[in-house]
């Protein structure tokens, strides 16, 4: 509610729409009134509200985390649903210090130290994500409200000591009183963050010497250069990689990216299968990292779908041609159809990718038949998602 009212005072004559959004976790009996109430207090500010709701069977077992990931896929789709740039968040000054002592519980490196970042793009497809209130604590927040007026919910989870973050959070007055505060940590936060930018850039000037990026979704790696950089900046430029060519929002974990690094710096001559990719050394010594057919997303609508298995985008203007079609994976049976095509006249990405690749291209499809491949013709056109690394920034191509 504070950063509503913020962004309220914030938008006041200015050309911008606001949208406010309310995730129904349906956890609670009263969750659907509390949503219904702020939708009436967005009424009388005069903005735009809407409901989301977190449908089908909730877990037993790490129910915040899911609860978590669940809300964030549920607003970065209405974001998209509604064109919004920017996805504006109201985490405050503790949960920054929560998360990091979280991270620390886990034992994260840089990257989970540094929590959350005021600025990033989390997935968002065509916008950024905002928390412009990371600097400030929670007292401040609830003091402004009742110097306005304006009441808010209190959702009783924040209280469950069954939950890791509520019992980090009943014991922060002692690790107050140990000079741990919230600031102090939060603080420790932006500096991790810092590092975190500098890893990131030499990883991605590493990438440029040892990466070459093909259209095929197939991404060659050098591994000369890879053996002589410090193991930090090679174990980022792997974890990008299998990102950028999963199309995955969550990086793998440090045990596969550990034998990954060993397998590249190995003259082992196998294959590896890592994170929804497929790992190839080539002829020349170089390897081949590229999607495994079997790991990507199932079939979509294409009239329904913006997406497809996080790396394609699926134009508007496809869907009224083509809206009573299918996407998905070419897959060995649709290779077999589209080689008996009489005018295919594939270019030079597709003819000299691995036959791997090609079985994880995006296809066409209706009543069982392959109507289209794009990668396999000449001229025809494909729409990538923006890169999901920043090593995918600087190796994609703007293939539109």
């Amino acid at each position: 509610m504070a950063l509503l009212r913020l962004m309220h005072r914030w938008a006041a004559g200015k050309p911008h729409r606001l949208l406010a959004l309310t995730v129904d976790h349906g956890l609670r009996p009263e969750s659907s009134e509390e949503a219904r109430q702020v939708g009436t207090w967005c009424a009388a500010l005069g903005i735009e509200h809407r409901i989301l709701h977190w449908k089908g069977d909730k877990p037993s077992a790490n129910l915040q985390a899911r609860a978590r990931e669940a809300r964030l896929t549920l607003l970065r789709e209405a974001c998209e649903s509604a064109d919004a740039g920017r996805l504006m968040l109201a985490h405050t000054l503790e949960d920054q210090a929560e998360t990091f002592l979280l991270n620390l519980a886990r034992g994260s490196g840089v990257d989970g130290l540094s929590a959350m970042a005021p600025v990033s793009r989390e997935g968002l497809r065509d916008g950024l994500i905002l928390r412009p209130l990371l600097s400030q604590r929670r007292s401040d927040l609830r003091a402004s409200l009742r110097a306005i007026g304006q009441d808010w919910f209190e959702d009783p989870s924040n209280r469950d000591p069954r939950f890791d973050r509520v019992r980090l959070r009943e014991a922060m007055p002692m690790l107050e009183k140990l000079g741990l505060s919230p600031s102090r940590l939060a603080a420790t936060a932006r500096n991790m963050s810092r590092a975190r930018e500098a890893l990131d850039s030499a990883a991605v000037t590493l990438g440029k010497r040892a990466c070459l990026w093909s259209p095929m979704r197939v991404i060659t790696l050098d591994p000369v250069p890879l053996r002589d950089a410090p193991e930090e900046i090679v174990l980022r430029v792997l974890r990008q990689v299998l990102c950028e060519i999963a199309g995955a929002a969550h990086p793998p974990s440090l045990e596969p990216l550990l034998r990954l690094r060993d397998w590249v710096a190995a003259p082992a001559t196998n294959g590896l299968a890592l994170h929804g990719c497929l790992i190839r050394r080539r002829a020349d010594g170089r390897l081949a990292v590229l999607r495994e057919a079997a790991s990507c997303e199932g079939s979509v609508a294409l009239r329904t779908s913006k997406s497809w298995d996080g790396f394609y985008a699926l134009p508007p203007l496809a869907a009224r041609f083509l809206g009573d079609c299918t996407i998905r994976a070419l897959r060995e049976d649709g290779y077999q159809q589209i080689v008996k095509f009489e005018d295919l006249d594939p270019p030079e990405p597709w003819t000299t990718a691995p036959h791997e690749a090609r079985l994880a291209a995006l296809s066409v499809w209706r009543g069982g038949k392959v109507l289209a491949v794009p990668q396999a013709r000449k001229g025809d056109l494909v729409a990538l998602l923006p890169p999901k690394t920043l090593l995918g920034a600087a190796l994609r191509p703007n293939i539109d």
